[in-house]
């Protein structure tokens, strides 16, 4: 297959997979739409109520929002990818990305494994080679939580500003430790010897 042949292909896989998310959209606002009808103690007329007061301003700021999170995600999910020397295309492992992303709500998030045998499938790339950037995605997520809990907690108080500053640092160290962690644990092994 040439190279031409094989972007053809990733192409329709790509609209497949998002013609099978749309439609996994819209049965789950269908569903979403039964329960709240369904259910009792809701007063949907004043649901629909409140929902004709928010401004369409608003509305595409939030969607605004939500596309730059995912792409944010995605990107770092190639940084990750290139960390590992992965000779992967931003565009693939945007793919690869949203293709894992729509099994992130199984249990335990293990449908998220489906990156791994897409990666497999699509580039050949053994498993052993693509579950590091599975684990540090998980990693950064809880660096990010951990910011968010420092943040909170400065802004409780006086110590904003150290608390601002330690959880820039600490977000910033900790990605770079998934990012390159090889001399890392060189110089951890260094510092043990040592002592």
């Amino acid at each position: 297959m040439t190279t031409v042949d094989s972007k053809v292909m990733n192409r329709r896989q790509f609209n497949r997979a998002l013609r099978t998310s749309l439609a996994m959209l819209l049965a789950f606002l269908a569903i979403l739409g039964l329960v709240v009808l369904s259910a009792p103690g809701i007063d949907t007329g004043k649901v629909a109520v409140l929902l004709t007061r928010i401004e369409p301003g608003f509305i595409l700021i939030l969607m605004t929002l939500s596309l730059v999170n995912y792409s944010t995600r995605a990107l770092r999910w190639h940084w990750f990818s290139t960390g590992l020397g992965l000779n992967v295309t931003t565009w693939m492992a945007m793919q690869n990305y949203v293709a894992g992303f729509s099994m992130g709500v199984t249990p335990g998030r293990i449908g998220e494994l489906i990156r791994l045998w897409l990666f497999r499938r699509d580039l050949g790339i053994a498993y052993h080679r693509v579950m590091p950037m599975l684990i540090a995605v998980r990693m950064n997520v809880l660096i990010v939580i951990t910011a968010l809990c420092l943040l909170s907690i400065g802004a409780s108080g006086t110590t904003a500003p150290i608390a601002v500053m330690s959880t820039a640092a600490i977000t910033m160290l900790s990605n770079i430790a998934l990012r390159y962690p090889a001399p890392i644990i060189a110089a951890i092994v260094r510092l043990c010897t040592v002592a």
